[in-house]
């Protein structure tokens, strides 16, 4: 027997077997979520996936996470459908992730979302606490935004668009490609390094420090035609935070200087302040 208790904000689903209750269900906001006895992190913007994917084919990839026995999925199928043919007009990676993929084959074919990659995995571990879920993800496995439940028309309109813009920068480049490419694109480059340590660079730079990038971007950086990343090394934390915030201001072509492993300040000169 399954009984269901609605309010203005939340939904819960109690099913009971026998006199006892075996399972229970929280759908808020749109999301249909398990309550487990620990609860589960959310996927956020900056983590990076926990699973092994190789995304490097595309600078920018669409994780959708999905339940066949998730109603407010099934209320999705058309605008995944749309998410899907948007991805591939736009040369951005899709994968689809859910729990067993024998028993996801035939909801996915039903929902016309069946040629696209699909991978199996743990949802949970995934931290995946609600479907069905989208992430934007990068070559590299960072998240740069996520979208949890079934959206509202707006919503899916807005995450259309954002999906829509191509992307013509790879996540790296070369230390000696920086010049040239600041100067005959326009690009503006923007060293995010330490504040407390002075440089001196071989190319012209906004300095602006990670921590103050979320209240500089939109002054110093709006309406720029692209971002050169100078991180130091462009595998840090703060150059995937910085990545975040960036794409948080609608400043998605973005890329960052690639300067190795063993020389992460192989262009870059330091003098005591």
């Amino acid at each position: 027997m399954s009984i269901t208790f609605r309010s203005a904000t939340k939904e819960v689903l109690i099913t009971v077997i026998g006199g006892g209750v075996v399972y229970a269900a929280l759908m808020v906001g749109g999301r249909f979520m398990a309550r487990n006895p620990k609860p589960v992190d959310n996927l956020s913007d900056g983590d990076r996936l926990s699973i092994s994917l190789d995304l490097s084919q595309h600078q920018r990839n669409i994780i959708l996470a999905t339940r066949p026995d998730c109603p407010y999925c099934r209320a999705s199928a058309r605008f995944h459908q749309n998410l899907l043919a948007t991805a591939v007009d736009n040369n951005i990676g899709f994968v689809i992730a859910v729990n067993d993929k024998q028993s996801s084959a035939q909801y996915l074919q039903a929902s016309h979302l069946a040629g696209a990659h699909v991978v199996e995995t743990d949802l949970t571990k995934m931290k995946i606490a609600g479907t069905p879920t989208v992430a934007l993800v990068d070559s590299a496995g960072v998240v740069l935004r996520t979208w949890q439940g079934q959206l509202s028309p707006d919503q899916e309109d807005q995450l259309i668009q954002r999906v829509s813009r191509r992307d013509t920068l790879p996540r790296e480049i070369e230390a000696k490609d920086v010049p040239s490419m600041a100067e005959a694109r326009g690009f503006i480059v923007v060293d995010i390094t330490r504040r407390e340590v002075k440089h001196e660079l071989r190319w012209k730079a906004v300095v602006i420090p990670s921590d103050e990038m979320e209240a500089r971007a939109p002054i110093e950086l709006t309406g720029a035609r692209g971002v050169i990343l100078d991180c130091g090394h462009s595998f840090s934390l703060e150059c995937d935070a910085t990545r975040v915030v960036l794409e948080h201001q609608d400043l998605t072509n973005v890329t960052s200087v690639d300067r190795g492993k063993d020389e992460p300040g192989c262009d870059r000169k330091t003098q005591k302040k």
